[in-house]
């Protein structure tokens, strides 16, 4: 009995070397291939090498020294300034458009403790408010120590609100941008009208 189990063991032995050698050779047969393929693709590249593209080589030139070429300026318009400097004046918003017009202003103020009239030079720019620096002085709790400015520019007077805590209000809407005046608007400070009579501009 031992001696048929020895048996069996050498014999499974024997074929497991067996087919274990064919695979061995199998994958050596494999790589083998692999190389002359690789060898083979080579010769034909040397054997047929692909034609010169110069306008290919030229696009990638281009490409790599895109970044190192200055360009030229174009569409150069030597009135540009002139054109920006026309475009400032004629935009109350943008800040530079300082000017040096000269209004007088006409306006009346009414509250709770009375009414009082006045007469206002504005060259360029009149703060108002509770500050005893303002250019008009509201002397009322409700108003902000810097309340909001007038400023003077060439369509006219504008308003803009200076107040953090405070709100001011044209005709009733808040003012959150700068607007022009014209007669008959109202001005609300806290609890002080500010009614413009007239408006001249003196220069």
């Amino acid at each position: 009995m031992d001696s048929r189990i020895l048996t069996i063991v050498l014999i499974s032995m024997v074929v497991l070397s067996f087919i274990f050698s064919i695979i061995a050779l199998i994958i050596q047969i494999m790589r083998k291939n692999k190389v002359d393929k690789m060898a083979e693709n080579i010769n034909k590249e040397q054997a047929n090498p692909q034609p010169y593209n110069a306008y290919a080589d030229q696009a990638y030139n281009q490409a790599n020294n895109a970044q190192h070429v200055q360009r030229p300026i174009v569409n150069y318009n030597p009135n540009a300034y002139e054109e920006r400097t026309q475009s400032l004046w004629s935009n109350p918003e943008t800040p530079y458009a300082t000017v040096s017009s000269s209004y007088k202003m006409y306006i009346n103020e009414s509250s709770d403790t009375g009414s009082r009239a006045y007469e206002l030079n504005i060259t360029e720019e009149l703060t108002i408010g509770r500050a005893g620096t303002s250019g008009l002085f509201i002397d009322n709790p409700t108003v902000s120590g810097l309340q909001c400015v007038l400023i003077a520019r060439p369509e006219g007077i504008y308003a803009e609100n200076r107040s953090g805590s405070n709100v001011t209000r044209l005709n009733g809407a808040i003012l959150s941008s700068s607007q022009i005046l014209k007669p008959h608007d109202t001005l609300k400070l806290g609890r002080v009208d500010l009614t413009i009579v007239n408006i001249q501009k003196t220069i």
